[in-house]
């Protein structure tokens, strides 16, 4: 059976004890929250920032979907036609997306697309894989803008984000660790678009074309660009974002001087 995190309901962000959140910046421009380590629950993927919608099970099996790793729970993705569907989109000039994932399998995959309009046609960003264990992204500004991160290896747990303000930085996050960036153009964004987790990209998929094989945690998506010490934290471990604040005021596993290194991260805001 999956873990459940402990002080948790299952497969709901809201601790049982203390509603409070050790790190309530990682929450500021949250549109988008899903996180298989909360527990299993069904054939939907619970959203938890308040503004998205639940994921929905596309030719997945729920008895095989959800399995224990890292002694928490995530969501297992068969490389084949497994997906999660759902219908956030990112319209501002900004953001950024998060997750943790494992490869079982490089062979140049998807594990999470934005579909831009009409999905067997259009795609307007993607984060995987190429088959060398290259983490990779690329947004369209109606010409393809990719960048690299780090070099991965199969069954080990990665953090990877992407941020990017049109008209500024796109930048690539592999462990926290900044990899390759550039300055791009306007993104395209469609009103009709929406993050897909696990779907393959096809002839537009850069490198990253093929159906995630292996598991996925712990994916969010903001209308704001995070700052690199957000990334940094959110890389710490999955979940983070939603460790309740303890008694006196410390998170999970914190005391007096983590929590000032704690404020040095999140600044006013956390």
């Amino acid at each position: 059976m999956p873990v459940q995190t402990p002080g948790y309901k299952s497969g709901f962000a809201a601790p049982t004890r203390n509603r409070n959140y050790a790190y309530p910046s990682l929450w500021r421009g949250c549109i988008g929250a899903w996180c298989p380590s909360l527990g299993e629950t069904g054939l939907v993927l619970k959203q938890h920032s308040g503004v998205g919608t639940d994921g929905t099970f596309n030719d997945m099996d729920e008895a095989t979907a959800w399995v224990p790793s890292g002694g928490k729970t995530a969501l297992e993705f068969d490389g084949v036609n497994d997906k999660v569907t759902t219908e956030t989109n990112v319209l501002d000039g900004m953001g950024s997306v998060s997750l943790w994932l494992f490869s079982n399998s490089l062979s140049g995959a998807s594990a999470a697309v934005y579909t831009g309009g009409s999905p067997a046609s259009t795609w307007s960003g993607n984060i995987g894989t190429t088959s060398g264990g290259v983490v990779r992204s690329y947004i369209s500004t109606h010409t393809f803008n990719i960048i690299n991160g780090a070099t991965i290896t199969t069954n080990a747990w990665t953090h990877v984000c992407i941020t990017w303000i049109s008209g500024g930085e796109f930048a690539i996050y592999t462990d926290g660790i900044k990899g390759e960036s550039l300055t791009i153009g306007n993104a395209y964004y469609s009103s009709s678009g929406a993050y897909w987790f696990g779907s393959n990209s096809g002839a537009f998929g850069q490198g990253m074309g093929g159906w995630w094989n292996g598991r996925l945690d712990d994916m969010r998506i903001y209308n704001r660009a995070l700052t690199a010490l957000e990334v940094s934290l959110l890389a710490r471990r999955r979940a983070i974002s939603y460790e309740p604040t303890l008694s006196r005021g410390y998170p999970v596993g914190a005391g007096p001087a983590t929590n000032r290194r704690r404020r040095l991260i999140c600044g006013a805001n956390c």
